[in-house]
């Protein structure tokens, strides 16, 4: 892993091995280049079809909260939001064949619009 070299970031004499956590500040390169499934986890097989740009989405504080720019996509949400790749209409969401949209927005899921 190319680091800044300051060892004790992540390591201290006490305990070299494992490491208990990185500071990943001290890290450099790409976040694929160790979240590959063999270093470190990557992304799982839920995940959304993506680039390995982790860092448009992610940040080292918080890799489980990604944050979604919707402006791009040409799909209708269903595409995605089907509750395999992305967690779609849950049970208690009302009877409607509206598209997402008329109610939703996709800057923020919660709360609706109308």
């Amino acid at each position: 892993m190319a680091t800044s070299n300051k060892c004790e970031s992540c390591h201290n004499i006490g305990h070299w091995i494992p490491i208990h956590g990185v500071d990943h500040g001290e890290v450099r390169g790409t976040c694929v280049s160790c979240h590959n499934g063999n270093r470190a986890p990557g992304k799982s097989a839920h995940h959304i079809p993506s680039n390995n740009q982790c860092e448009n989405c992610h940040t080292t504080d918080s890799w489980r909260t990604g944050s979604f720019d919707h402006s791009g996509v040409t799909a209708n949400c269903s595409a995605c939001h089907n509750g395999g790749i992305e967690q779609g209409k849950n049970s208690g969401h009302i009877a409607s064949s509206e598209r997402c949209e008329s109610c939703h927005s996709p800057r923020g899921w919660k709360p609706v619009t109308r």
